[in-house]
């Protein structure tokens, strides 16, 4: 019989002690592993943010080029700078939308007859007149028009 209870010892709870150890410390470092893998998950959300926002800050910067290039614009580096401080100041606005914004504000940054402020200047420059023509025609008349005609056609020339 004192066997019958040895036996029953053994069964007891605390009889597979190694085994339950081992079990514990498989579950501590699952635990330890999930924190590393936790830790590193917002590490790696944090480095996506900034990715996003670089990618984001890209193409605004390349799409204010676009604009600004297409624009015409005469001195295309302070275009940019205000249709950059325009969609900073409104970050609703799309690069074309800030750049007409600017061009409303300042049109002498521009080329084109917008630019130029009359329609007269439209008519000279298509109607063939050569710099000579308008160099004779200055000094001859001596009037600001002719003056102004022919430095117009001189710096289209030149």
């Amino acid at each position: 019989m004192s066997d019958a209870r040895d036996d029953d010892r053994m069964t007891e709870p605390g009889a597979g002690a190694p085994e339950n150890e081992h079990a514990m410390e498989a579950e501590a470092d699952l635990e330890a592993r999930m924190a590393t893998l936790a830790e590193r998950v917002v590490e790696l959300e944090g480095e996506l943010g900034a990715a996003r926002s670089t990618i984001e800050s890209r193409d605004r910067e390349s799409s204010i080029a676009e604009a600004v290039e297409a624009s015409g614009a005469i001195e295309a580096e302070a275009v940019r700078a205000l249709v950059e401080r325009a969609m900073h100041a409104e970050p609703d606005l799309s690069a074309s939308e800030a750049l007409d914004a600017v061009r409303d504000r300042k049109p002498v940054l521009f080329s084109g007859p917008s630019a130029r402020g009359t329609v007269m200047g439209e008519a000279m420059r298509g109607s063939g007149v050569s710099g000579l023509a308008a160099a004779r025609d200055a000094a001859a008349e001596g009037d600001r028009a002719s003056l102004l005609r022919y430095l117009r056609l001189r710096r289209e020339q030149g």
